[in-house]
């Protein structure tokens, strides 16, 4: 799997190279921007998970007292979102 790294922070990176390379303290651009950019921390690739919501027999209980659970981390809540609010898993592309 390839690491994610921050957009805003690899531009951060080539443009403080620029402005060095224009002021003349670096004789290169290119190994000052693929040292910043291999200095960058990781970010963890987001979850993708889905709405589980339990089989129930009682249609008013199914209505009124069903909390859709989260796939990945279990998490219950009143009503569906498009993220887990305590994981963060992205519930919009599994189905």
């Amino acid at each position: 799997m390839d690491d994610l790294i921050s957009r805003q922070a690899a531009i951060e990176v080539a443009e403080d190279a620029e402005m060095k390379w224009l002021k003349g303290e670096i004789d290169f651009i290119y190994p000052k921007v693929i040292k910043g950019l291999m200095s960058l921390p990781t970010i963890e690739e987001r979850k993708t998970g889905r709405w589980i919501h339990d089989e129930t027999k009682d249609a008013i209980e199914a209505i009124f007292l069903a909390r859709p659970k989260c796939s990945e981390c279990g998490f219950e809540i009143a009503y569906e979102t498009h993220f887990c609010p305590n994981c963060g898993a992205d519930m919009r592309t599994s189905e």
